[in-house]
């Protein structure tokens, strides 16, 4: 009772705000009316492979998308809980670049409601990592901090430094798609392989574009001796898909 009356205090003194806009909401966690609307979530039908949204829905119930019918992935699904557009872009920069770190609960809460299915079918969590460098200059990992909310939330083991980042890559940002294979190629070891072996990974990021980071980790991941690695991601750059347009 005193917690509760403690809470209700607080909230009343520092009311829960949008993330987005900064007007007061009714709870923790959540987005106000005005910006709900203009978060766009990934529901069926969608690439069984890569979690690309699909235009139409097929008979197949694991249908996949062309790139990924032409092109073979490490990992065996992604999950991506957005589309990556100018609203959830900033949601996640903030994350990332801003250290707001109050949001975090509430992009994990949508990872969780995305990617529940493979959370159920995996062991262990794990981020993808920063490189050393750039961990000190930020100050945080913004997916280790996303894994340690949804290993919370399911009650699901993680392990925040199983996978290191041991080439200092340039950012993504920009780049091509092979670029950005190239850009990560050799970045990423496993210290102590015995802590994957056997067991199924779900490797956690703030975004997926073209893949090529996901692709890189679970490949070492699954020649350090995983079973085998899906991944789960807040946000999905889908190029083919207007910005702003409805699944």
């Amino acid at each position: 009772m005193k917690k509760v009356w403690i809470q209700n205090c607080l909230h009343f003194i520092f009311p829960p705000l949008c993330p987005l806009c900064k007007d007061v909401v009714d709870g923790e966690n959540t987005l106000c009316p005005t910006c709900w609307p203009h978060i766009e979530f990934i529901a069926d039908p969608c690439c069984d492979q890569c979690g690309l949204p699909l235009a139409t829905a097929s008979l197949h119930e694991k249908e996949k998308c062309i790139s990924c019918l032409q092109h073979h992935f490490s990992f065996t699904q992604n999950r991506s809980a957005i589309l990556y557009t100018q609203t959830s872009k900033k949601m996640i920069l903030d994350l990332k670049h801003g250290h707001k770190l109050s949001i975090a609960p509430l992009l994990a809460q949508w990872m969780v409601r995305s990617g529940h299915k493979l959370i159920e079918k995996s062991d262990i969590l794990i981020p993808v990592p920063l490189h050393w460098t750039r961990l000190l200059k930020r100050g945080f990992n913004q997916a280790a901090v996303l894994t340690q909310h949804i290993g919370k939330k399911t009650n699901t083991p993680y392990l925040l430094n199983t996978l290191k980042r041991v080439k200092r890559t340039p950012s993504q940002d920009g780049l091509s798609a092979s670029a950005r294979q190239k850009n990560v190629h050799h970045a990423f070891i496993v210290p102590n392989p015995q802590d994957i072996r056997g067991k199924s990974l779900l490797l956690i990021d703030d975004v997926m574009t073209t893949g090529s980071t996901l692709e890189a980790c679970a490949k070492v991941l699954i020649q350090s001796g995983a079973k085998c690695v899906r991944t789960l991601t807040v946000g999905r750059v889908c190029p083919r898909l207007k910005q702003g347009s409805k699944i």
